[in-house]
């Protein structure tokens, strides 16, 4: 068992390390009184299969969260490999973001790997971020393949998009 001030010193070891998680790259979303908010995360899980949840970490602070609160309710898309414009678009500025979220608003079932509907359950702090479940309300799945977070950098199954 190591003690926190080893732990502490071994800080970069341990961020590196858990770049080795390969993430699911999704977009969280919520409409709030006609405001729409969304980001890109990489900390996507299912925590239960019954009742079916999904549980994701955003940043304390961040204008999403607080719509996901009022509203009670909020969107998860999983994005496909040839989606990583969308995944930046909605990790940047304001107006990059609204325009992916409108394009991902209007998607068909075909333009993305899968989406969620979730109703708010649970937020928990964790660190600078908040840990927030929601039960899935509805799914469905598109095609194609998964946009993953590996390492450093996003990468597609079996291929590396950006170094």
């Amino acid at each position: 068992m190591t003690d926190t001030t080893e732990t502490l010193e071994n800080g970069h070891a341990i961020r590196s390390a858990l770049t080795q998680l390969p993430r699911s790259v999704a977009v969280v979303s919520c409409s709030h009184r006609d405001v729409v908010n969304g980001l890109t995360v990489s900390t996507l899980s299912c925590p239960t299969y019954e009742p079916p949840r999904l549980a994701a970490s955003i940043r304390r602070g961040s204008s999403t969260l607080a719509s996901i609160k009022l509203a009670e309710m909020f969107d998860v898309h999983l994005l496909r490999d040839d989606q990583l414009d969308i995944a930046d678009d909605c990790a940047g500025d304001a107006p990059s973001m609204h325009r992916a979220l409108k394009a991902i608003y209007s998607a068909t079932e075909a333009d993305y790997l899968a989406r969620f509907r979730c109703s708010f359950e649970s937020v928990t702090p964790v660190g600078d971020y908040e840990l927030i479940i929601g039960l899935i309300t509805d799914a469905s799945v598109g095609v194609g393949q998964p946009l993953l977070r590996y390492g450093k950098r996003f990468v597609g199954v079996g291929s590396s998009i950006i170094e």
